[in-house]
């Protein structure tokens, strides 16, 4: 058979994505041609691509993938025996090995129980949310978005995130799932193909585009977090918002540029308050920096900053948020200061430390 290589290479570049990095279970690695079809699974998450081949084999998927890009040739001829694919092109002839598709783990299930359309407000939700999500898998209440009529939340227990959807999904009123991180990871690389329906099923969640389908397994045993009502009892205490100066960020940026031969995922930044404006401090068992008093907020804008005490919130969390957020705003509690960041839909919450 003759296949051409443009159209195989993108495929197989999209198939491996599916795939799993462990050598634990060596199948998980392995590519799978069957009925027209590619499929990648690492365990959890699935692609499936329609292709048309005569393949029907399991081939190791990054060794097949660096072996056709360094093809020298438009057009690849392919034999398959009982135990190779044969590839021939002008100038080099190669083998490499395969195994039967019976062995291969991976079918897409779906009864299509509920849908909704992909929207690109949801999409951009999901990109947001994707901020906050804790990524140790053993934390599955927080593994993931929370996705409501209306609403997805995610958490890492010290950021709370929240985008309101702007247009009401048509789902059940008592409706939740829990997308995974790795599955919305995994969804955000095809959303600019085409037209894309979500699918919950009771055991997997697809997401159908045209001529490739993600599945992923629901995880099970969820405690869903009540995120409005954690979130409604922070922002009924009192606030401001206020835009965020390019002065802010510069001073943040500062801080944190002299904290690279640091571990900044575990250096603190203060901050404190004054009349004139705002003196961030950042310390490590390495590095030290004081910004002296930087403008918080332009001159025609006035807030209340009495009854803000000084406190530590950890660098990467800022470092995060400043790409999210257009206005911020600290609200004082018992132990802790919460800073709040907004922009359109969108709102985060840090939980800092008082000192």
């Amino acid at each position: 058979m003759i296949l051409i290589k443009k159209d195989l290479l993108t495929v197989l570049n999209k198939a491996v994505l599916g795939l799993s990095n462990q050598t634990i279970t060596p199948i998980l690695n392995y590519i799978c041609f069957k009925d027209n079809k590619v499929k990648a699974f690492n365990g959890i998450q699935g692609i499936e691509i329609d292709y048309v081949s005569e393949l029907d084999c399991l081939v190791h998927g990054v060794t097949f993938v660096n072996l056709i890009d360094n093809i020298n040739s438009d057009n690849i001829e392919i034999k398959q025996t009982d135990s190779h694919l044969i590839i021939k092109t002008d100038n080099i002839n190669s083998k490499i090995a395969i195994l039967p598709v019976k062995d291969y783990p991976f079918i897409i299930e779906s009864n299509n129980e509920l849908s909704i359309n992909l929207t690109n407000d949801l999409v951009q939700g999901v990109k947001y949310c994707l901020s906050t999500v804790n990524t140790d898998p053993t934390q599955k209440n927080q593994f993931g978005i929370t996705l409501i009529s209306d609403y997805l939340f995610s958490t890492d227990m010290l950021r709370i995130s929240q985008y309101k959807l702007q247009e009401k999904l048509e789902l059940p009123e008592d409706f939740k799932v829990l997308l995974p991180q790795t599955f919305c990871n995994l969804l955000l690389k095809f959303t600019d193909i085409s037209a894309c329906k979500l699918i919950f099923n009771t055991n997997n969640i697809v997401a159908e585009f045209e001529g490739i389908r993600l599945s992923t397994q629901m995880i099970s045993g969820v405690n869903f977090i009540n995120y409005l009502k954690t979130i409604d009892k922070i922002l009924e205490n009192k606030y401001e918002l206020i835009p965020i100066t390019e002065e802010l960020i510069d001073a943040v940026d500062r801080c944190t540029n002299i904290l690279k031969s640091s571990r900044r995922d575990t250096a603190l930044l203060q901050f404190d308050f004054t009349e004139t404006g705002l003196k961030l401090t950042t310390e490590t068992m390495l590095d030290y920096i004081n910004t002296g008093s930087i403008c918080l907020y332009e001159e025609d804008v006035k807030i209340n900053i009495k009854g803000i005490p000084k406190f530590r919130v950890k660098v990467d969390l800022l470092l995060k948020l400043k790409d999210y957020i257009e206005f911020i705003g600290f609200i004082p509690m018992s132990n802790k200061v919460m800073i709040i960041g907004k922009k359109g839909n969108y709102t985060q919450l840090i939980s800092s430390l008082v000192i």
